[in-house]
């Protein structure tokens, strides 16, 4: 996988687009940084289907999906991207999966969609996953990095950093999506 993809996850695309009206806005991250951002399948059918604005991107193929057969060649890949997940669930919410489909299985609450694609981003080496899920950030701190492979997870608020670092971003829309985040939390 090209070093220039970062995989996304369904909060920070939620809270940056809340309307369509901040879709250039949202693109603008991605320019300032001259990253490709990609979603994972499972992210996108179970935990954006109701996002408009994501399914525009996806149709004009600003954003691209992870199918499972784009990282999944045969079976050894399947069982072991089964154990990871397996291995990851129980880590962020310490219990055992059992014998479920862990590719169809849905449960609010229980950071599936983090896990797919952090497996994911190791897989595909993708060195950067976007998420304001701050358990995100500890399953690859303690659980995935290793000397062999390092991905990043980054915030909302250390995303904007990076971006002013290179270039102004909309400061109106930023501080109202930065204002929406410290709100809720």
């Amino acid at each position: 996988m090209n070093n220039n993809v970062v995989l996304l996850d369904a909060d920070f695309c939620n809270i940056i687009l809340q309307n369509d009206k901040n879709i250039s806005f949202f693109k603008s991250i991605f320019e300032i940084l001259n990253i490709s951002p990609a979603i994972h399948i499972y992210v996108f059918d179970n935990e954006l289907f109701h996002n408009n604005s994501i399914k525009t991107l996806v149709s004009e193929n600003y954003i691209k999906i992870l199918n499972y057969s784009d990282f999944l060649i045969d079976d050894v890949d399947t069982v072991s991207y089964q154990q990871y997940f397996h291995d990851y669930y129980f880590f962020m919410n310490s219990e055992k999966l059992g014998n479920l489909d862990i590719f169809t299985y849905r449960k609010s609450g229980y950071n599936l969609g983090e896990i797919h694609s952090l497996i994911t981003a190791q897989i595909c080496k993708i060195p950067v996953f976007m998420s304001n899920d701050k358990g995100a950030k500890e399953l690859a701190y303690n659980r995935i990095n290793s000397t062999a492979f390092q991905i990043i997870v980054k915030n909302i608020e250390e995303v904007f950093n990076d971006c002013e670092k290179i270039s102004k971003l909309n400061s109106t829309i930023k501080r109202s999506i930065i204002k929406d985040i410290t709100e809720k939390h």
